[in-house]
């Protein structure tokens, strides 16, 4: 785990929430359209735990942001994309 100051932060170890928390949850949903657009329902859920470093936090934004983004694409194709916070009730 990541600690200490952010701009001390070796970049390696920058990279890894990100490869982890954005690129992994995007390789998934990039995967699972096609089949929800093949069946035409479908529902994405993508659980954003709290973050709990500033590499870390950027990380679980940079998915929240995605997921804000795709939802208006997804919606497009009538399937349901949702994001929210592990432990936060949101509408």
């Amino acid at each position: 785990m990541l600690t200490g100051v952010a701009e001390e932060a070796p970049l390696d170890a920058v990279r890894q929430p990100f490869e982890t928390n954005f690129w992994g949850t995007m390789k998934v949903t990039n995967a699972i359209l096609p089949h929800l657009r093949r069946q035409r329902s479908g529902k994405i859920i993508a659980l954003i735990g709290p973050p709990n470093l500033c590499c870390h936090a950027a990380s679980k934004h940079t998915v929240e942001g995605y997921f804000q983004v795709a939802a208006v694409r997804i919606e497009r194709h009538q399937h349901q994309g949702q994001h929210g916070r592990a432990g936060l009730a949101q509408d």
